[in-house]
């Protein structure tokens, strides 16, 4: 069966200092949700606030699409690091397979740069009290 990823775009979430931006991703099988995931990105950092699959959609492979895609726009809006807190002991071992650490029930992740422009970028959009994000 196909899988299809609904992306909301992003939105800002309010306006301080750095603009914080949320994700919403849907993903869909045969015409139905099966599952989603919330993130924000919250300065140099994004923050998976929840993943969530139908039981029968789960161990497919799909949780592992939605977090990939999540990497994938952190490093785009160049992000540092992912984290989430709360993850139970039921659901760790899918984030450290993910490459995510522990410290208590906070897991996070770093990131790599995407490339030296981004990098630059973001630090003299920092500099000037922006978020950064084209």
């Amino acid at each position: 069966m196909p899988l299809n990823f609904l992306r909301a775009a992003p939105q800002p979430r309010a306006r301080l200092r750095w603009r914080h931006i949320s994700l919403m991703l849907l993903a869909e099988q045969s015409g139905a949700i099966v599952g989603g995931a919330l993130a924000f990105r919250i300065s140099d950092a994004v923050q998976v606030d929840v993943i969530a699959l139908e039981p029968e959609a789960r161990r497919l492979g799909i949780g592992r699409k939605l977090m990939g895609a999540i990497e994938s726009e952190a490093i785009r809006l160049g992000a540092q690091s992912i984290y989430l807190g709360g993850a139970s002991a039921e659901n760790r071992g899918f984030y450290w397979r993910l490459g995510f650490a522990a410290r208590g029930s906070l897991m996070h992740k770093g990131l790599p740069m995407a490339s030296r422009f981004m990098a630059e970028r973001r630090k003299r959009a920092m500099a000037a009290g922006r978020d950064g994000a084209a």
